[in-house]
């Protein structure tokens, strides 16, 4: 008999901020989850999600990693690699997009669907262009529950059409000065805020409310 997940204990996840140029400053890609999701329905999220087992396995794929930024937990640092493969799994699953890092050169064996799109583009994934920037981990008490590390990343490498899978709606490049209107959740700010290079507001990186 398989044993019930305990809610107790969060799940480790990854959630990638990209942020590109627009004629109104900084802009983000952002989705809204359906009302039928169990974990934050109808708000406004970054491309991301759980952990799988495939993330833990190499690409198949050339990967430079920059690591993680000093004074990262032990746990985090032990999971990068899993972490990244992560964010830009999720990336494409959800939007569509690729994150590269110039052309792929040889041939390669790619371990999941994820890293065949890549190696069909003839691409190497961007694994050295994302850096970490926040975590939070979703308070007890709850159901369903995350431990999530947010990257950042430039929308300058991306490639493809921004499609979507339907895990996330309403798929768009938004101005970051012009997210008031929207519902996001306290932990997207304060991620969105370090992504930027600034203070978060009110939120540890260490833990929060995600």
């Amino acid at each position: 008999m398989q044993r019930p997940r305990d809610s107790s204990r969060p799940r480790d996840a990854a959630s990638l901020v990209l942020l590109r140029d627009g004629p109104e400053g900084p802009e983000v890609l952002l989705g809204r989850r359906p009302a039928s999701a169990r974990f934050m329905p109808e708000v406004y999220v970054f491309p991301g999600g759980a952990l799988e087992p495939q993330d833990r396995a190499a690409s198949g794929l050339p990967e430079s990693f920059t690591g993680p930024p000093p004074g990262t937990d032990a746990a985090t640092g032990d999971l990068y690699p899993a972490l990244v493969r992560c964010a830009l799994r999720e990336l494409h699953e959800e939007t569509g997009l690729l994150l590269t890092d110039g052309p792929l050169g040889d041939p390669a064996d790619a371990s999941a669907a994820v890293w065949s799109s890549y190696r069909a583009a003839a691409r190497r994934p961007g694994f050295g262009g994302l850096s970490l920037v926040f975590r939070a981990v979703t308070p007890p008490g709850l159901p369903i529950r995350f431990d999530t590390r947010f990257f950042r990343a430039d929308a300058v490498a991306v490639e493809g059409r921004l499609t979507g899978s339907g895990e996330l709606e309403d798929l768009a490049w938004r101005p970051v000065q012009a997210l008031g209107a929207l519902p996001l959740r306290r932990v997207t700010q304060a991620a969105l805020s370090a992504a930027l290079g600034r203070q978060p507001d009110g939120a540890s990186p260490a833990a929060g409310e995600a």
